[in-house]
């Protein structure tokens, strides 16, 4: 099984999170891959409640689970966000139940002395505050993890998965030479 625990789907939160983040500086010039991965990221977020709150109602009992999903909203504040931006994706209507008034936009950024010019994701608040989807995902990972290890279905320092260890290997060097895959 790939994802069989809210480990193993914290982990693809992450991929899609890096995927996101892949394609924002190898794409800056495109609009649907961004926005295409920033969804995945969504799903992935929405997924990972999904299965936490199935661990805890596991563990706690079913009468838990409203309160541990209020709960999330304030330990992971753009866990609602994502949501909201998942079961619109379903649902193919638009859906604003924890994040009223909110929406997904594009602009474009234009050069300066940090970053090329790019299309950039953002989302904006009923407020009209902005948020960089990029800064919004980083966050969201880290938040997850902590959630997790303060409910008690993770432990330690947020890991490296071997995928990323491989991309960092594939980047930096020292790319272990695997072996040839048996010929059937």
């Amino acid at each position: 099984m790939i994802i069989g625990n809210a480990v193993t789907m914290w982990e693809k939160l992450l991929w899609d999170t890096e995927v996101f983040t892949d394609i924002q500086r190898d794409f800056p010039h495109e609009k649907q891959p961004i926005s295409y991965a920033a969804i995945n990221v969504c799903i992935s977020a929405w997924s990972l409640e999904n299965w936490v709150v199935k661990a805890v109602a596991e563990r706690d009992g079913r009468s838990a689970i409203p309160d541990f999903r209020q709960s999330l909203d304030k330990w992971i504040p753009n866990q609602g966000k994502c949501a909201d931006i998942a079961n619109t994706a379903k649902h193919a209507e638009h859906r604003d139940d924890r994040w009223k008034g909110g929406s997904v936009e594009l602009f474009w950024d234009d050069l300066d002395e940090d970053a090329p010019s790019a299309w950039a994701l953002y989302h904006v608040d009923e407020d009209g505050n902005h948020a960089l989807a990029f800064d919004v995902f980083s966050s969201l990972v880290n938040e997850w993890w902590q959630v997790l290890v303060n409910v008690g279905l993770a432990e330690g320092k947020r890991p490296t998965p071997d995928w990323l260890r491989m991309k960092f290997q594939r980047i930096f060097g020292n790319i272990p030479v695997l072996p040839e895959p048996p010929i059937m």
